[in-house]
């Protein structure tokens, strides 16, 4: 296994990885800084966006664009940074506490939420036709003492991968729910992840420097590229 940061910007609280196949670019936000990231996969080249307010997400449309959650509610983003709110929305899932990872199983007939306080990921029913979830399941509950679970990605298997905040590392999980393997980072706060390369057999990774000695822990806050793992994903959902 090799792990490799992708760009040399270091984030303090960096979340959200999005890769497109288009451009051969991974996104990310640096949620407590108020902008976000492109960076071009092969070369390192970054392009920093400012934000009028912090971006919890961000994920690609099908125009080309952005279309972001930020601290006012959701907003259209231009591939120049250009923010315009979006005010209509519904709710799908309330008395939530810190949500993070999402994710559907590749025939998208399950659809995965993490809430990271209580620590536990939830496996709902999911209708594609109108996004309706129902019959919600505690499928894995983590022992956060060892590390908080965060953002989350979904294999072309339908494997559950899960960034582990405090936790050093990443786990992979059968859909069942058992727990298959871990993948050690060397890094204190991976916040999330997601498939990418040209075969869709790299893991991206982004991570926090929020708390952390950068002596001891050069790739702290980096989004690091992860190459076999032995894993895929599929080519990323788009907005629209």
């Amino acid at each position: 296994m090799n792990i490799r940061a992708i760009s040399d910007v270091v984030s303090d609280l960096g979340e959200g990885p999005i890769w497109s196949p288009q451009t051969q670019c991974v996104t990310w936000t640096d949620i407590t800084q108020n902008i976000f990231h492109t960076a071009d996969f092969n070369t390192g080249a970054t392009r920093s966006f400012p934000s009028p307010s912090m971006v919890g997400a961000i994920a690609h449309t099908r125009e080309g664009d952005y279309v972001a959650a930020t601290q006012e509610g959701f907003a259209r983003v231009d591939i120049d940074g250009k923010f315009s709110p979006l005010q209509t929305y519904s709710k799908v899932i309330d008395n939530v506490t810190l949500s993070n990872g999402m994710g559907w199983s590749p025939d998208a007939k399950y659809f995965y939420y993490i809430d990271s306080i209580p620590g536990v990921l939830k496996r709902f029913d999911y209708e594609s036709v109108d996004g309706c979830l129902s019959n919600p399941i505690d499928l894995i509950t983590f022992e956060t003492s060892l590390g908080i679970p965060d953002g989350m990605s979904v294999t072309t298997d339908g494997k559950i991968v899960v960034a582990l905040w405090d936790g050093r590392r990443l786990e992979v999980y059968e859909p069942s729910g058992k727990k298959i393997s871990e993948i050690k980072l060397g890094v204190s706060r991976p916040t999330s992840c997601t498939f990418g390369g040209e075969d869709g057999n790299v893991l991206i990774v982004t991570t926090a420097s929020q708390g952390i000695d950068l002596a001891t822990e050069p790739l702290a806050g980096k989004i690091l590229a992860v190459t076999g793992t032995g894993l895929s994903g599929l080519p990323p959902h788009r907005y629209g």
